[in-house]
């Protein structure tokens, strides 16, 4: 049951992955502007942030941050990995995703 769920998780990060990817001149309209250093992810935005989800690359879901309703946020990263998935809920409705990676220096 666990290796289905992640199955699914793991082809729902890649769906969305690769439609990001297909829309690439659309990542420079994005509301937000992620930065980090080392594990903690500061997301910045000019639209109001509702929700915030973080997965590892191998599907497993390790932040999840509700109910922010601010234009700025703070994620710590409690695992080591070279990238993550990260998804984005707006107050108005709208989610964006992408995938980063960490910054070593």
């Amino acid at each position: 049951m666990k290796s289905a769920k992640r199955l699914v998780m793991i082809v729902f990060m890649a769906v969305m992955f690769f439609t990001a990817q297909g829309q690439g001149s659309q990542k420079q309209n994005r509301p937000y502007k992620i930065s980090n250093y080392g594990r903690q992810f500061t997301v910045k935005s000019t639209k109001s942030i509702q929700h915030i989800m973080v997965w590892t690359t191998d599907g497993h879901r390790i932040v999840e941050q509700k109910d922010i309703n601010s234009k700025d946020a703070k994620v710590e990263i409690p695992v080591y990995r070279k990238a993550y998935f990260i998804m984005i809920y707006m107050a108005d409705g709208k989610s964006y995703s992408e995938k980063i990676g960490v910054n070593t220096n």
